[in-house]
């Protein structure tokens, strides 16, 4: 195919920006959906019940469409809401994954000493106090019986 018969792809839209809020009022965005819903069915089957009676006369046919463009109007503004939270926590996702990884990387890059615990204490007073606790209590043990 030349160079003439190809479509000239479009750019694809430049994204929002994800804006930085307030958890509840992401929450309450989201449980806006519902009246915004109600909202738009209202809406929509008001106008085509208006639009009956003054202009088409076309019972019941204009109310219907009218229901039509509110119930298409009502799903939109779920799938909106729902790319916005999709967006949202992807976006909570990459920043806790690089997080991770960096705090994997600077583990990695200053590993903690290992130590030998009982060598710590070598010479501790504590040390001797619980030899000599634990040696009285088996001899009690012995001693008494089960």
């Amino acid at each position: 195919m030349s160079e003439q018969g190809k479509r000239p792809t479009p750019p694809s839209a430049p994204r929002a920006p994800i804006v930085e809020r307030a958890r509840w009022f992401q929450l309450t965005e989201a449980a806006s959906v519902g009246i915004e819903m109600a909202a738009a069915v209202g809406v929509g089957a008001g106008l085509g019940i208006y639009l009956e009676r003054n202009v088409t006369h076309w019972a019941p046919w204009t109310t219907y469409i009218g229901l039509g463009i509110g119930l298409s109007a009502a799903v939109l503004a779920v799938v909106r809401t729902a790319r916005n939270f999709s967006r949202v926590i992807a976006a909570e996702e990459a920043e806790e994954a690089e997080r991770a990884a960096n705090a994997a990387a600077s583990a990695a890059a200053n590993p903690a000493p290992k130590t030998n615990m009982r060598a710590d204490l070598a010479g501790d007073p504590r040390d001797e106090e619980y030899e000599q606790a634990a040696a009285h209590l088996a001899r009690r043990f012995d001693r008494d019986g089960p």
